[in-house]
């Protein structure tokens, strides 16, 4: 049923989803420079980069990385259209982003063949290519690959999404009271 009301509304479902989406992914960002400047002020050791070149970048590649995993869970969440209950999906999903972007085991502590398949699914495009940036990691070339990996999800995301946006919309049924 909610669907049925944003397919009457005159701004797009993926706008719509994303607007709500980004206010709390900018409100979560700010506790997170807050966090980040209170470790820092209590001793504990984090790099951050110096360079204002290095945290542009890391800003780019921060909402590239948002924007692809926005999308991976659009296409995620309208498998509900077709299955009727799409909370094993997300919760494999979880496990899975929890693994590969290193928010449960660093991916520094993985042997270096499974760290370069990491690189090349869309996971390390959420997390670990933004912290390289801020951490002023990349050099060279490498920056360019990173960044435009993640242009590469996210337009594969995008067009993927809108394939399977048109095809729910003609395969869904909204019933009214």
């Amino acid at each position: 049923p909610e669907l049925s009301n944003y397919l009457l509304k005159p701004i797009s479902y993926l706008q719509m989803k994303f607007y709500g989406e980004i206010n709390w992914r900018i409100l979560s960002g700010f506790w997170a420079v807050l966090l980040l400047i209170g470790v820092r002020i209590a001793g504990f050791p984090i790099h951050i980069t110096q360079s204002v070149g290095m945290l542009l970048l890391f800003l780019i590649s921060a909402c590239l990385g948002f924007l692809v995993s926005f999308l991976l869970t659009m296409i995620l969440g309208l498998s509900a259209i077709w299955v009727t209950s799409t909370k094993g999906l997300f919760e494999l999903y979880e496990v899975v982003l929890l693994l590969f972007t290193g928010s449960m085991i660093p991916l520094s502590h993985f042997p270096e063949q499974f760290k370069s398949i990491v690189y090349l699914t869309p996971f390390a495009s959420i997390l670990p290519i933004p912290v390289e940036f801020l951490q002023g990691i990349p050099e060279g070339t490498t920056i360019l690959w990173r960044l435009g990996l993640q242009f590469i999800w996210l337009t594969v995301f995008y067009l993927f999404y809108r394939v399977i946006w048109k095809a729910g919309v003609r395969a869904y049924s909204g019933v009214g009271q």
